[in-house]
């Protein structure tokens, strides 16, 4: 791992923990010194997570962690539902034995998930059904996935895992093995859009308890 691939995670996992708050500025000069490295990395580091969404660079250069918004949220997700759907249609028209294989051994590891794992499990079968897709479309997926993270991580003690939630990825793995990409987009796109309504309604009330 390079110095700026170890720069971006750790950077990357502070502004997903939470232990980078939201609207706080990022000073470089401060970064570099706590991480041991020189500025270049950070620079860097922080324009890629500004292409994640993770950061908002200003034009005087400075730096603040992108805040979180009800409306950043909705349309977070609803982003993320268009995408996950136009990749599940490609990916199931032709899925070989052996990814067909992988998305039901990732749905077993989910089901059997204890819950401080659900989260990478639950990826790890979404990212399954999209093993298909092209690379350009699943880099933009797992963009927008690593930005919704923040609200999932944030939110995620308030937004149970549900029994429907689970028929919804049992019959995800019906379709996919059926390879019927129509009902799979049917049951997709209002999993990752509901999500983010009720992400959103949680920080509505935030705000108007503020």
């Amino acid at each position: 791992m390079t110095v700026l691939e170890w720069t971006t995670l750790t950077l990357r996992e502070e502004l997903l923990s939470g232990e980078l708050r939201h609207g706080e500025p990022l000073k470089q000069d401060e970064i570099s010194s706590r991480l041991g490295v020189s500025r270049m990395p950070v620079r860097e580091a922080i324009r890629t997570l500004a292409a994640e969404g993770l950061v908002i660079e200003r034009p005087n250069r400075k730096a603040i962690v992108a805040p979180l918004f009800a409306d950043d949220a909705l349309e977070l997700f609803q982003i993320r539902a268009e995408l996950e759907c136009l990749a599940v249609r490609l990916s199931l028209r032709g899925l070989s034995s052996k990814q067909r294989e992988h998305i039901s051994r990732a749905h077993e590891k989910l089901v059997v998930s204890p819950e401080r794992d659900y989260p990478a499990r639950h990826l790890e079968f979404h990212n399954a059904l999209y093993a298909g897709a092209g690379p350009r479309l699943k880099a933009l997926i797992e963009q927008h996935i690593k930005s919704a993270e923040r609200y999932l991580r944030v939110e995620r003690s308030r937004l149970q895992v549900t029994e429907e939630d689970r028929e919804e990825h049992e019959a995800l793995l019906n379709a996919a093995m059926a390879g019927d990409t129509e009902l799979a987009v049917e049951i997709l796109h209002p999993h990752i859009a509901e999500g983010g309504r009720a992400i959103a309604e949680l920080f509505s009330r935030k705000d108007t308890d503020r």
